[in-house]
């Protein structure tokens, strides 16, 4: 039998690694942020450039992690979610929101409005009631709550800088997100379901990558300006605290628990990274081979499965960005949990 040419172990830690897209085509993921991973960690969600060009259409697709069930979810599509019960993907679009089977089929129309030049679907609450938007148009940036037995929507606030919202996933239901909230300074917060009660996080010289540790209620970011790390910072504490240090750190990514994080490395590249948090060891876990450019789809933007057993990443290692998962081997959480 032929040997499978999606997958390769990495030549210098020996950890499995499949290429989840297929070679024709510029792919990249979501990045850091959002739910689209499945529940279940077998399907996720993928972007593919229609043309080689840089103002081409972008499609999105669904694969699983086996590199296989490679199949187009909708065209011309933006950042999207999977619904909490692994059922659909909310798909945001130029004037609204798209629901759609996540298996395929026929899609219906969750929000629409022609006031806005793009909609993203950035995070569902655990309940499976609202969804949390990030519009843009003429008037700027608004966050946007459909309620989705309702259709009802509603602007809770809006702003002139809005990024990487996300779902924040502690147990009073909270919102993530770089921000510039009403009357307040820009920076990194937490704030509530009603787009009030921010909690500014307390790093200072942060990278701006960001993601929840887990189910913590703690937020982990990368910093270069005195020092390479990742820290640790409390909504609304005094000051951060330093994880690990010594690496060029760069994008971070957590599991559903806060026990790991995986980041990669820039500047220089000296892997992806896999991090044991109550220990504060880390090791690498694979080579990504991308370039680090100025395109953002030149960056390997990790992101954890909720489980832990796998980590997404993009690379250009090929000359054309596909995605890849890295699946973690047993005996590297063994020997990093000492």
């Amino acid at each position: 039998m032929a040997p499978d040419m999606n997958e390769i172990s990495d030549e210098q830690t020996g950890a499995r690694v499949v290429r989840l897209t297929p070679p024709a085509g510029l792919h990249y993921h979501q990045y850091c942020y959002g739910q689209w991973i499945a529940p279940d960690c077998r399907t996720l969600l993928v972007f593919r450039y229609r043309e080689l060009r840089r103002d081409s259409p972008i499609d999105l697709y669904r694969v699983n992690t086996d590199g296989k069930g490679y199949e187009i979810v909708a065209e011309n599509a933006g950042w999207s979610t999977i619904s909490v019960d692994g059922q659909f993907v909310f798909a945001g679009t130029a004037g609204g929101i798209l629901r759609i089977p996540l298996s395929g089929g026929e899609s219906d129309t969750v929000f629409r409005s022609d006031s806005y030049r793009g909609m993203s679907a950035n995070a569902q609450t655990r309940d499976g009631r609202f969804l949390f938007c990030h519009a843009f148009g003429e008037r700027g940036h608004e966050l946007v709550r459909v309620q989705l037995d309702t259709g009802e929507a509603q602007v809770l606030f809006k702003t002139d800088y809005l990024m990487h919202l996300h779902l924040h996933d502690e147990g009073e239901g909270r919102l993530l997100a770089t921000v510039r909230p009403p009357d307040l300074e820009w920076g990194i917060y937490t704030f509530d379901l009603d787009g009030g009660d921010f909690r500014k996080l307390p790093f200072t010289r942060s990278t701006n990558h960001f993601a929840s540790l887990g189910c913590t209620g703690k937020v982990i970011t990368t910093v270069h300006g005195g020092g390479n790390a990742i820290e640790i910072g409390t909504p609304g504490g005094a000051s951060a605290e330093v994880l690990v240090e010594g690496e060029g750190f760069w994008h971070p990514t957590a599991d559903s628990t806060g026990e790991w994080v995986a980041c990669d490395t820039n500047w220089p590249d000296t892997g992806l990274m896999l991090v044991h948090v109550p220990t504060r060891r880390y090791r690498v876990l694979c080579f990504t081979g991308t370039s680090g450019g100025h395109p953002q789809w030149a960056h390997a933007h990790p992101r954890m499965s909720p489980d832990a057993s796998y980590v997404v990443f993009d690379s250009d290692k090929s000359g054309i960005t596909q995605t890849y998962a890295v699946f973690v081997p047993p005996e590297f959480k063994e020997e990093l949990r000492g």
